[in-house]
């Protein structure tokens, strides 16, 4: 079984794309966090 090869670019390229990752799942939680729900029409709380 061969192993991978890319040394250290390429483990610092997936950690790169990693944390992106995560930053955007980040920005999309915040952004429907803030996001106020709609009232609805029969609901009675203040």
């Amino acid at each position: 079984m061969a192993g991978r090869g890319g040394g250290i670019n390429m483990k610092i390229r997936g950690l790169t794309e990693g944390v992106n990752s995560l930053v955007m799942q980040l920005d999309q939680a915040r952004k429907i966090a803030s996001t106020p729900e709609p009232k609805r029409a029969g609901d009675k709380r203040a």
